[in-house]
């Protein structure tokens, strides 16, 4: 039993590895997907922004804050992953989707 769930898991491998060398990494960090990304990623900000300003005269109004305070923390904290995901998103990323079409091609010829 256990021998066929090995085998099986290593066709399901091959099977994503094969997908995977199909689709171009690079593919996805194109100029014009770069720009989506970084309109989609302004536009989250945009909001998070919109609903701190909106909370933020809450905590003084409202009897028990907390829960304002954690919904505050939590646009903060959501802003603060999008910056990182901007600067991700920004770096040049060719060297390593060619790095991958090499290892990639390495894996097929084994």
């Amino acid at each position: 039993m256990g021998k066929k769930k090995e085998e099986k898991f290593a066709a399901e491998q091959d099977e994503f590895d094969e997908i995977e060398m199909e689709n171009d990494p690079s593919d996805l960090f194109s100029p014009d997907s770069q720009e989506e990304l970084s309109a989609v990623i302004a536009a989250l900000q945009h909001f998070c922004n919109d609903n701190i300003l909106a909370l933020k005269p809450l905590l003084d109004e409202v009897e028990d804050n907390e829960a304002v305070r954690d919904r505050i923390i939590n646009f903060i904290t959501i802003s603060q992953i999008l910056d990182s995901v901007e600067k991700l998103a920004s770096l040049d990323l060719s060297e390593f989707a060619a790095m991958r079409k090499k290892t990639g091609k390495k894996k097929k010829s084994k």
